[in-house]
């Protein structure tokens, strides 16, 4: 919904001003904010892949961070 893409949207700008335009910092920067550790290897070639695929970065940049924010290790706790 709107609030949730909001939300998305705002962690996407805290991950820009933090790791600025690069893609592999992006997805550094999005994991530590979201689960607080670094993400595996295959999951930052994916998230990368992802993020310069793209034709509208910022778009895409906010789109990953929605994924990030419904994850099951983002929503629960074990």
């Amino acid at each position: 919904d709107d609030w949730m893409l909001g939300r998305a949207d705002a962690m996407a700008r805290r991950v820009r001003k933090l790791a600025g335009d690069e893609p592999m910092a992006q997805v550094a920067a999005a994991w530590q904010i979201a689960f607080g550790h670094e993400p595996t290897d295959e999951s930052r070639q994916s998230a990368t892949s992802f993020l310069t695929r793209s034709p509208t970065e910022k778009t895409a940049l906010r789109d990953y961070c929605h994924v990030l924010l419904n994850a099951n290790a983002f929503v629960y706790v074990d």
